[in-house]
């Protein structure tokens, strides 16, 4: 018999990237047996033909793919893709991103292996675009350090107990909190959303919290050979931006749900100096002190600014490419 896996998409104002997400999606798929998957398209208050591109696609799809619609906001979408899901995994990846080709195989057979895992996610890689500016070029290497080096960062605090599959040393010392763009849950049960009046957005820290708090250590992890390459940070602009969200997000977290908060010590992550020092090519031990001193910057900046922060504004994403 078959093992049912439902695959869900938010997908919103990505007809540039959607046919790309689905062709590689749909190939990764095709290189794991026994697998009955089920794609859910969630379209969330889409402006441009995304609708129209997932159409397109589905006249051609290798596997059955549905569209269904929510309201705007990715946590919306995936509210109604956990709704609309069958028995068994549910794997979530960004409209945005190109999974590797055995990625989707590996979190599987991680999810397969060790039952004791909830959430398992692939890792965000990134590429410098090749029709990127000079500007960008040189400040790519700054805003995406974390994402070309992972071993850059690691936890303030000494969380080996919840990397109990850890394979490296590294691994040990990494976040203990899931990456968004591409996950799987067990099941849909396992999936719990904010309250809405929270004004909480972000899909993977709350989750990643809840999961931390309900479920031994080891529930979730973040497998470091699975990859996923989404688009880079190009602008300081979008950098602040971007933390700002997972700021606010964090911060409501705690004002909502008072029993995160001793949380705050194992989910805290600092610069691994020793590797940079040690490591890193001298180049990005340059752009490794710049980052040091661009995270105090954004910092002082949510500070200042935290009071009249629109919570729609930050989450609003800017036209992609």
């Amino acid at each position: 018999m078959k093992k049912q896996i439902t695959i869900g998409i938010a997908a919103y104002n990505e007809e540039n990237n959607l046919y790309k997400t689905l062709s590689r999606l749909e190939s990764s798929l095709l290189q794991i047996k026994g697998l009955s998957p089920y794609i859910l398209i969630c379209i969330n208050g889409c402006t441009d033909n995304t609708k129209e591109v997932a159409k397109n696609y589905i006249r051609n799809s290798v596997f059955p793919i549905e569209i269904i619609e929510s309201q705007r906001g990715k946590l919306k979408a995936h509210k109604k893709i956990v709704e609309r899901a069958g028995k068994g995994y549910i794997l979530f990846i960004d409209a945005d991103v190109l999974v590797s080709a055995d990625t989707l195989k590996k979190l599987i057979l991680e999810m397969d292996k060790r039952p004791s895992i909830q959430v398992a996610s692939a890792y965000p890689y990134t590429k410098l675009p090749k029709k990127a500016n000079l500007y960008q070029r040189m400040i790519y290497p700054l805003l995406n350090l974390k994402r070309i080096y992972l071993e850059v960062e690691i936890a303030k605090e000494d969380v080996s107990i919840y990397h109990p599959f850890a394979l490296n040393s590294y691994e040990m010392k990494s976040r203990v909190y899931f990456h968004g763009r591409c996950f799987i849950i067990r099941s849909k049960e396992v999936y719990h959303f904010p309250n809405t009046k929270s004004g909480i957005r972000g899909d993977d820290t709350f989750l990643s919290f809840y999961i931390l708090k309900n479920y031994a250590p080891g529930s979730i992890r973040v497998l470091f050979d699975a990859y996923v390459y989404s688009n880079p940070t190009l602008s300081i602009r979008a950098y602040l931006k971007e933390w700002f969200r997972i700021r606010k997000d964090v911060e409501l977290i705690y004002e909502n749900y008072k029993s995160f908060k001793p949380l705050k010590k194992i989910t805290s992550m600092k610069l691994n100096w020793k590797f940079i020092l040690r490591d890193l090519p001298l180049i990005f031990k340059i752009y490794a002190i710049f980052y040091y001193f661009l995270k105090k910057f954004e910092v002082v900046m949510y500070i200042i600014k935290r009071k009249n922060i629109l919570i729609d504004e930050i989450w609003q994403y800017e036209n992609k490419k």
